[in-house]
């Protein structure tokens, strides 16, 4: 989409860093991205925290989200980790299929976790139905 670059520039700026293209005809592209260290102490890995489950309900029902990415990579990915979090997920490949899981059945849906940046129907377009 010619989008990547912007984005990866976005993220470096609203960082405090920056993005370093050279470009050579004939050699190619090198990209750095520098980002400023942080002074913070770092997360607790999460074998250190206690991570905690989803509350169930009266009949042991547990938080439905619907999670909607266009990326299969990333949307399996995540899928398997919510679950493994103990929450029911039902995947939707884009926003117009999340639109459509959504006016079938709103009340199904506890939380909706969407991509901003999809075609067509966009996270933003997602939430605004929802």
């Amino acid at each position: 989409t010619g989008l990547g670059l912007s984005t990866v520039y976005g993220f470096a700026k609203q960082s405090g860093g920056t993005l370093r293209i050279e470009s050579v005809v004939g050699r190619g592209t090198a990209m750095q991205l520098w980002l400023p260290r942080s002074l913070e102490q770092p997360a607790r890995s999460i074998e250190q925290n206690q991570v905690s489950r989803p509350r169930v309900d009266g009949n042991g029902a547990r938080p439905t989200i619907l999670l909607v990415d266009d990326s299969d990579a990333l949307r399996e990915l995540t899928a398997s980790s919510l679950r493994q979090r103990g929450f029911d997920v039902t995947c939707a490949a884009g926003g117009a299929e999340a639109l459509a899981r959504i006016e079938k059945a709103p009340q199904d849906f506890d939380v909706i976790v969407t991509d901003f940046a999809m075609p067509l129907v966009s996270g933003l377009d997602v939430i605004r139905f929802a």
